[in-house]
């Protein structure tokens, strides 16, 4: 054991940074065994034998009450000539994933990570910098949800949901959606598709070995489906699964992936055969930590910072046969049926940060005053105002509308794309309404309507563009022509 309990540490549960270039983040791990010369050399002679404590079993820290076991390997650019000093971190070089003991011996948390700052000048640690404390705190938020039953709200309570069914998902999330873009995210991402897929393509089997967890947030879930190369056109993947006995070996890379830096499993889609397309795709449960993925440094993006993103990498990654959702080739309808009910989550997002901007909006327009009366007395600020309001009503119709046929069991394909164009292009022009409405202090960082604006932007890209949206509504239209 060495003894770490004199170092000041901070720790919540559920969150995780894995590989980072975060100037001056070190993890505790890294602080105790390679704070100022970080070689394997350095290693022995602290007693630690780099094969067999760090890759295979382990090492234990002692902090406090609690019991810290370090489980990944560590992973370098060159094994014996590991050139990482304190304060530099590079891309796919780090990942530490902990788990957290009691002295009771109650688990109370799975994955967590022990973070702290190191100062440049005496090597010792030193406070959270606040954009990463931001991080932090948002998974405080995530326990409250989890607490509130919010990410199994949607789901059949015989695979651990709450069994509101779908139109009670949406309205949970057109209310969750008045507080912040990124706490759905989490939500959306874990639950919405990693475990809807699970939950649609089965079988029993990882149903009742994920979902229960997933749903009550104990673990989070992302979906591996877009690549660098095939983002709209999900059918293109490049990402390969071959069969190996009784085992699939994957290949590949994801982009943009939603809570990939957080994640304790993911929802990978892959192609038997480039030849065939969409009809080889099929979709397995890979958990953090398999040998062969690679999870990339936190995207820097416009919008929704407390949602983390990254891309993930395979290589030769070995997934047993067991973790297969679905069978062979059903792949890409399960990948469209969760995106089905994706786009009616995010519409109803959308409704909801509408309905906020709007709320914010006519509160602003009655006490701002220019010319010695309040800007609401204008047409021009009431006609922007108005709109917003026409909208978002039809919007949040063609959400519950849409919700209801799925909860009794009908095809919402078309009816989702179109609720998800319309609800998202609506959302875009009551952000930027709202900007205008609230002049120059919109576009400034002090008030929240600017960060909603920023936020508001993703909603006609991801889950399929605009774009796709009407490509999918004529096809509906013309599938008979």
């Amino acid at each position: 054991m060495i003894d770490a309990g004199a170092y000041p540490f901070a720790h919540r549960q559920r969150v995780r940074f894995g590989e980072t270039d975060l100037q001056g983040v070190v993890y505790y791990a890294n602080y105790l065994l390679f704070a100022e010369v970080g070689r394997i050399a350095y290693l022995r002679e602290l007693g630690v034998d780099y094969q067999r404590d760090l890759l295979d079993n382990g090492i234990d820290f002692t902090i406090g009450e609690a019991t810290v076991r370090y489980q990944a390997p560590l992973r370098f650019d060159d094994e014996y000539d590991i050139r990482v000093r304190v304060g530099e971190l590079r891309n796919s070089s780090w990942t530490f994933e902990y788990a957290f003991d009691r002295a009771d011996g109650r688990r109370c948390a799975i994955g967590s990570t022990v973070q702290v700052i190191l100062d440049h000048a005496t090597s010792k640690p030193t406070r959270i910098p606040a954009d990463l404390r931001r991080i932090l705190e948002r998974a405080k938020d995530i326990d409250a949800m989890a607490e509130m039953g919010l990410f199994g709200i949607g789901f059949r309570e015989e695979v651990g949901g709450q069994g509101f069914g779908k139109l009670g998902y949406c309205v949970a999330v057109e209310q969750l959606a008045r507080a912040n873009a990124s706490l759905w995210n989490v939500i959306g991402g874990s639950a919405g598709l990693c475990g809807t897929a699970i939950d649609l393509g089965g079988p029993d089997e990882l149903r009742q070995r994920y979902l229960p967890d997933l749903l009550a947030a104990r673990k989070i879930g992302a979906y591996g489906l877009s690549e660098p190369g095939a983002g709209s056109d999900a059918g293109g993947l490049q990402t390969t699964a071959r069969r190996d006995g009784g085992a699939y070996v994957i290949d590949g890379a994801k982009t943009f992936i939603t809570n990939a830096p957080i994640a304790d499993l993911f929802t990978v889609f892959a192609t038997l055969d480039r030849a065939a397309g969409s009809k080889a795709i099929t979709a397995f449960v890979v958990e953090r930590g398999t040998p062969g993925l690679e999870i990339g440094p936190n995207d820097e993006k416009m919008g929704l910072h407390g949602s983390t993103t990254a891309q993930l990498y395979f290589h030769e990654l070995r997934v047993p046969a067991t973790q297969r959702i679905g069978a062979d080739g059903e792949g890409f309808k399960v990948a469209l049926r969760t995106l089905d009910l994706g786009r009616l989550g995010l519409a109803a997002h959308a409704v909801g940060a509408a309905q906020r901007l709007l709320e914010a909006s006519v509160e602003h327009a009655k006490a701002r005053v220019q010319f010695g009366k309040p800007i609401a007395v204008h047409q021009a600020i009431q006609w922007m105002l108005a709109d917003a309001a026409v909208g978002i009503h039809a919007a949040r119709l063609m959400v519950y509308d849409t919700a209801s046929r799925a909860d009794r069991g009908e095809r919402v394909t078309d009816r989702a794309a179109m609720t998800k164009l319309f609800a998202t292009e609506h959302l875009g022009r009551v952000a930027d309404a709202a900007v205008q409405i609230h002049g120059g202090m919109g576009y400034m960082r002090e008030l929240w309507i600017e960060r909603a604006y920023r936020d508001a932007r993703i909603y006609r890209i991801y889950e399929g563009t605009s774009e796709i949206q009407r490509v999918v509504i004529a096809a509906g239209l013309l599938a008979d022509a």
